[in-house]
Parts: C-alpha cells; structure tokens; sequence
C-alpha cells in the first residue's frame, strides 16, 4: 500500500489557511514557455487561478512569443527579452546582472502580492531582485538538486539565497530532503497533477503507428531521460517481435543523435519522433507499453500521465522520480538506471505477457489518481492562502 503523500492532507488538518480574494495579483517567472514539464506546471496554475479570477502576469526571462502550452487569456504576459546562452565569464555576469535589473524593474511595475518562480537559475534572480520589498517569493524545484543546475556556482547561490525565499515547493519527497539546511516549515511538497478526468474521457488518436504494437516514451530528447538507453534496450528486440515499434513525443538537442543511434542499430524503420503533443492523452492511449529510462529526474510528470492512461509501464528507479512514484510489481515495473540488459529484459516481459501488461495498467491508473491535478491545485491554494495570510500579518 502506497503511503498516502503530506501534500493531501486535508484543509481541516493543516489548518485554516486564511482567504484568497480575487483581488490578489500573482507574478509567475520562468525562463521560457516551452514544451517542458515546468513550463506546463506553470499554465495549469494560471488558468487555474484565471478561473478564481486573481490577476495575473506571466513573466519570461525569453522575449515574448509562442507558448507551447495555452496561457489563460487574462494572464499579462511580460516577456524580458534577456535569456540566451553566453560565453565567457564577464559574459556570464553582465547578462545576470541585466536579468536582475529588468526583473527587479518588472516587479516594481507591477507590484505584484505574490511571485512563484519556477527552475533553480530563475528562482534564484527573482529572489535576489526581490531584495528589500515585502513581496513574499515562492520558488519552485522541479528537477534533481543533486544534478541540476551542472553549473556549481548556482549551486552555491541557491544554497545562500534559498533561506531568503518564503517557500520552496518540491515536485517530490526525494528533491525536498535535499533542501534539508532549511527548516521545516518553509519547505514544502507540492507534486505535479495530471487530469485524470480528462484522460478518462479522451479516446485513443484515430490515426495509429505503422506497426500493429507500440512502445512509447515522452520527454525532452536530452541526455538525462536516457533514451539511448532505450534505443540500445529494444533495438535487439525488434529483430524478434517484428510487429513492435518504438516512438518518442518530444523535441531537443538529441535529436539528430538519437536518429544516427537508430541507424546504427538497425532500427531507424521502427521508431518515430513525431515531436512534442500536448495534449500527448490521445497518442499515450494508442501505444501497448511506456518507457522512460531517465538518468535523473525531480518527479517523472510522463509516467503518471501514462499511467493515467491505463499503459504498463517500466521506468527506471531513480529517486527522485519513478522510484518515488511506481511500487515494483504492482503498478509499473522498475529497472536501475543505466541498466540496459535490465531494461531490455522488463520490455520483452512486458512484450510477451499481455496478462502482465492488463493487471498493471488497471492497478496503474489506479495509482495515478493519487495526483489527481483538483487535488494538487487545492494544495498549491492552500500554501497561497497561507503565504498571503502570513504577508498580510506582517505589513
């Protein structure tokens, strides 16, 4: 039995949280509006709290454009114009400190009650430009700690600057214990919510794969979700289950890696990546099994979708992600990280048991309804109406 997370305790055991008004102005920062999993966490709260009727303005460090995800019509969009790569140390500190200004500039604008900043970087600049206002300042941790930010002077700035922030939401228990040098109770776990109510009601996409049986994966095509491995994993099988093939929804800098991969390994006709697709509910739904062998993850949003959809998973066991979210045996199955024999051999298990497959995608969907996402937004309303009681205490 899958203990029952803190974030879903009840409204009467945390206590009244004080009253949201609809008058309150919501500041939400982030690099960009790509397809990432933060980046969807972000619009599924605007146009949550659109429909509660708080204004709202979305501020990206990316100049304004096209948002992957759909942004509620009464969010303000403020796009800053000062993200991009840089080269050499001076580089590095003029664009930061030209981030700091125009955020600090953009806060001053807008007066905003509450600022929720999602990623490590970002977090960190908006609450250094937030530095001697009363404005409380909520960031957001959604990948592994551990590992991410790579570069380690974030690393030490989020370590300093952290304890300066009102909260620190955790996509997981495994991200929140990493944050163990901030007390109790400016730490909370707040995970990412799938509409299970949606999913329900969606029907497999019309139009299928060019193979009568799928496996199937989602995520950015970078190096930490691992799908080399996964090539490397069901290249041999395909040889023998000549009616499977493989595809991944997703676009990134691995692209063209992952197609030459697929071309050595004699695959290149058994796979697609047909990019990114939101929502993904339909073409999860065509597919027989999902794969994420990810090296590292914060929460692991694919595999709740996906077994939301009723697919038999097997991920692999990092914590934090899939091993925080799957029970071995039970709802998914769960391999090392890195392990491609071992990955190799759950995929064929699953391919050659179909039983197997029927009994853990029905205790799949099951399980994912614990982050059913109306539960996960009365969680993030009520650390707002905490944080917005406390401010209001204090001004």
């Amino acid at each position: 039995m899958t203990a029952r997370p803190a974030w879903g305790k009840s409204r009467s055991s945390l206590g009244p949280p004080g009253r949201l008004r609809p008058s309150w102005h919501l500041s939400l920062v982030i690099p960009e509006l790509g397809p990432g999993g933060a980046e969807r966490v972000l619009v599924r709260l605007a146009q949550h709290w659109a429909g509660c009727g708080f204004r709202l303005s979305v501020i990206t460090l990316a100049p304004k454009g096209r948002s992957f995800y759909q942004l509620p019509l009464a969010a303000h969009w403020v796009g800053l114009g000062v993200a991009g790569p840089t080269c050499s140390l001076g580089e590095k500190v003029g664009a930061n400190f030209r981030r700091l200004k125009f955020l600090r500039q953009v806060f001053d604008r807008l007066r905003p009650d509450v600022i929720i900043s999602f990623l490590a970087e970002t977090n960190v600049l908006s609450v250094l430009a937030n530095l001697g206002r009363r404005t409380p300042v909520i960031v957001t941790e959604h990948s592994n700690p551990r590992v991410l930010p790579t570069v380690g002077i974030w690393r030490l700035a989020r370590r300093i600057v952290y304890p300066l922030a009102t909260k620190v939401v955790s996509v997981s228990p495994g991200v929140d214990s990493y944050f163990g040098f901030l007390p109790r109770a400016k730490r909370r776990v707040i995970p990412n919510g799938v509409p299970v109510e949606e999913i329900d009601h969606t029907a497999p996409c019309p139009d299928g794969f060019p193979w009568p049986h799928a496996i199937i994966s989602m995520g950015r095509l970078e190096g930490e979700k691992g799908f080399d491995l996964l090539l490397q994993a069901v290249g041999p099988l395909f040889t023998r289950y000549q009616d499977w093939g493989l595809v991944i929804l997703g676009e990134g800098t691995g692209r063209q890696r992952l197609c030459q991969l697929a071309e050595n390994l004699g695959m290149a006709d058994r796979m697609l990546l047909p990019g990114p697709e939101d929502p993904p509910y339909p073409r999860l739904k065509r597919a027989d099994i999902f794969a994420l062998p990810s090296r590292h993850e914060g929460f692991g949003i694919a595999v709740v979708e996906a077994m939301a959809c009723g697919l038999p998973v097997v991920a692999s066991a990092c914590r934090p992600g899939p091993g925080e979210i799957i029970t071995a045996g039970v709802d998914g199955l769960l391999v090392p990280p890195g392990d491609v024999p071992a990955l190799r051999k759950a995929v064929e298990q699953l391919i050659v048991d179909e039983e197997l497959r029927r009994n853990l995608a029905a205790e799949a969907v099951r399980s994912a309804k614990r982050f059913d996402l109306p539960r996960v937004l009365t969680a993030w309303d009520q650390l707002l109406a905490e944080v917005l009681a406390q401010s209001t205490q204090e001004a």
